[in-house]
């Protein structure tokens, strides 16, 4: 049995380093209005925010600038539909740039020359989402051609556009790291969300951008914690791995992922899982309905890969256990799984986020 366990962990091994770091490439030109200090502090404060978010599986890291000028000539090069991924035409092959662009349009004449809105007002800016594993890379635009009235003591539906657009108008540079941080929420899975505590600022992923302070709000954490219990965990080959704890009327629910390189799509597969409880010599397999004591045989749930592909496991007996999981993917005889980042449930780990505003005054 020992040797069927070195088999399937190898050598186990500390890895601190965060997956799936996003890479963001500005556009050189972006916030350059604001002059070098604030173009790069509306940068910094905008990364730093997202990733001081307590727990979050993901991080932005300021890449390289893109030096050339992305206009209404060639912004489908590096922009493309948000309901779509990059995809190339007869008429107008995408060059696979290994970008992740950050737009700013200083006139709105992207906005002017694509076809993906019919608002009837300039949007303020919009977010690629990066498919798993289809579309590897995104991009973000930014519409610097025009700002809202600053704070606004009402709600957006009491309005008509014109009362609150003002054309021409350069962003405040709290609102530049508010729009900036809500778009890169996007990219991470946030969706938009209600002002729900009036006395507060607008929350950074409210529809509009009416955010005063650049801060996230108390709505916006609730968002967070919605949107965003994955952890990732290590990648085998082309294949990677998540997972997420959640605790429900006293049992844990585990659901773990596992993401498949395109070409590996509808496969024949099954999902594995084993585990060992802290202090116990014995490894338990999960067959895609109860556990069992690893013996001869390693069985998992038979399931065909998509991109990503999940399985839901409900466990009443580790509330108070620490325990450590293993889990991958067989395709034919070969085994992938997060050999190097093992899941650890910690003892008692119904846990709570919470962080503190830059006050001091903990949401």
């Amino acid at each position: 049995m020992y040797k069927q366990i070195l088999i399937f962990i190898l050598i186990i091994s500390t890895n601190l380093c965060w997956g799936k770091d996003y890479v963001l490439n500005f556009e050189s030109t972006c916030y350059q209005s604001y002059g070098p200090e604030v173009r790069e502090r509306i940068i910094s404060r905008s990364i730093d925010q997202l990733n001081n978010l307590p727990e979050t599986p993901r991080l932005f890291v300021r890449g390289e600038d893109i030096e050339i000028e992305i206009d209404e000539s060639n912004f489908s090069e590096y922009l493309w539909s948000p309901y779509q991924g990059p995809q190339a035409t007869p008429f107008h092959p995408i060059v696979h740039r290994e970008l992740n662009p950050i737009v700013c349009d200083s006139d709105g004449a992207i906005q002017e020359n694509q076809n993906w809105f019919n608002f009837g007002y300039p949007v303020n800016g919009w977010a690629n989402i990066p498919r798993e594993n289809q579309s590897d890379f995104f991009a973000v635009y930014i519409n610097e051609s025009h700002s809202l009235i600053e704070v606004c003591p009402h709600e957006w539906d009491d309005f008509s556009n014109d009362e609150l657009i003002i054309p021409d108008s350069i962003w405040g540079e709290n609102q530049a790291v508010a729009l900036l941080t809500h778009e890169l929420g996007h990219i991470i899975r946030l969706q938009h969300t209600l002002r729900q505590e009036p006395t507060n600022d607008f929350p950074i992923m409210y529809p509009n951008n009416f955010s005063s302070s650049g801060y996230f709000q108390i709505e916006d954490y609730e968002e967070f914690e919605r949107a965003i219990p994955w952890s990732y965990k290590g990648d085998d080959s082309m294949y990677s791995f998540e997972s997420k704890e959640e605790w429900t009327e006293n049992r844990l629910k585990l659901t773990i992922r596992v993401n498949t390189p395109h070409d590996m799509r509808w496969e024949e597969a099954e999902i594995l899982a084993v585990a060992q409880i802290a202090g116990q010599e014995e490894w338990w397999s999960y067959n895609g309905k109860d556990w069992s004591i690893w013996g001869s045989e390693l069985t998992g749930k038979k399931v065909t890969l998509n991109y990503a592909t999940d399985l839901v496991i409900f466990n009443g007996d580790w509330i108070d256990e620490e325990v450590t999981v293993y889990f991958g993917v067989r395709v034919g005889e070969v085994i992938y799984y997060n050999k190097d980042m093992p899941l650890v449930i910690e003892s008692g780990s119904r846990r709570e986020i919470r962080t503190l505003n830059p006050e001091g005054n903990s949401f």
